[in-house]
């Protein structure tokens, strides 16, 4: 219990490091189904290639390109869903869309496009290069690991608050360009209502002035006579 206390505190701790963590055991338990889905694939192909079901991993002979291409299309796809199911409940803080129908979509576009690079890959190592098909299986399934985790993390599995809060924060920079304008403009507006309410003070205190000197001349020329 304290073990997977001090876990919990240290994924709460480092997020993102944890979430890579989560991802890859969750890549790896895709990746050992998807390994014996491709061992029975082959084994399907041709059993007598193989002495003992375990030769399909090692001892056994060569497969056609065929077996070895149809063994990873469907080791592929099954890892797909177990990804995806791991993915959705424990891999990702953030879950994004991923739940919804265009959520599994998007995941499933760009799984396809992971399993391109994989039957590629596995199709250039193997069949035109000549390389074991366990080791160019080993090397392609750790080049899409690492193109799924990118590309899902950052298309599809995004901090929705987040992405909320930059457009928001976006739309306040905007706005806030334009509202100097117009506090300016209406800014000058009232300091030119301003100016006009102080001159016309000014000049009626200067009316006022003017007449009381008036009427104090004439008082003077009264007296005086």
């Amino acid at each position: 219990m304290k073990l997977i206390e001090k876990l919990r505190s240290l994924a709460e701790k480092y997020p993102g490091p944890a979430e890579v963590v989560r991802f890859l055991i969750a890549g790896g338990i895709a990746t050992i189904v998807d390994m014996f889905v491709m061992g029975v694939v082959l084994y399907l192909f041709d059993s007598s290639l193989y002495p003992k079901f375990y030769n399909v991993w090692y001892g056994g002979g060569n497969p056609t390109a065929a077996a070895a291409v149809t063994g990873t299309g469907a080791g592929f796809v099954t890892g797909l869903i177990i990804n995806y199911v791991f993915s959705v409940l424990f891999v990702f803080n953030h879950k994004g869309n991923s739940r919804t129908v265009g959520g599994f979509a998007v995941f499933t576009a760009l799984s396809a496009v992971g399993l391109g690079l994989h039957l590629g890959g596995m199709y250039l190592g193997y069949d035109v290069m000549g390389i074991n098909e366990w080791i160019v299986k080993i090397v392609m399934t750790f080049v899409v690991l690492i193109y799924n985790y990118v590309s899902k993390r950052l298309l599809l599995f995004r901090d929705k608050a987040k992405d909320t809060n930059d457009r928001t924060a976006d739309g306040c920079a905007a706005g806030g360009n334009r509202v100097p304008e117009e506090s300016l403009s209406g800014g000058n507006r009232v300091i030119k209502e301003d100016i006009s309410r102080e001159s016309a003070a000014d000049v009626a205190s200067h009316d006022g002035t003017t007449a009381a000197r008036q009427e104090a001349k004439e008082n003077c020329r009264g007296k005086c006579a």
